[in-house]
């Protein structure tokens, strides 16, 4: 659901307070080389960078434990670049 999201902020912060210690939160997102967040003009998705998922990790007290780099769909007879990723609460 990420793909129609933007800006991820909120999200996180919903999910840190919803988690348990220890509780997981698991997503995955397409991957944007570039700035936090862009929207491709073409599919009109969202692409996230890694450096954005830390970033919102660290400020909601979420550990990482897995980045999986994966093709999260296709499209036109191309893999669309993606992670699936593990997150903690502490």
């Amino acid at each position: 659901m990420f793909i129609y999201i933007g800006d991820l902020a909120g999200i996180f912060a919903g999910v840190r307070r919803a988690l348990r210690n220890d509780g997981l939160f698991c997503f995955s997102v397409e991957a944007a080389d570039d700035g936090d967040f862009v929207l491709r003009p073409t599919t009109l998705r969202y692409a996230h960078s890694l450096a954005y998922l830390t970033k919102l990790a660290d400020q909601n007290s979420l550990i990482v434990m897995a980045v999986e780099p994966h093709a999260v769909r296709r499209e036109a007879q191309a893999s669309i670049a993606g992670y699936n990723i593990v997150m903690r609460c502490c």
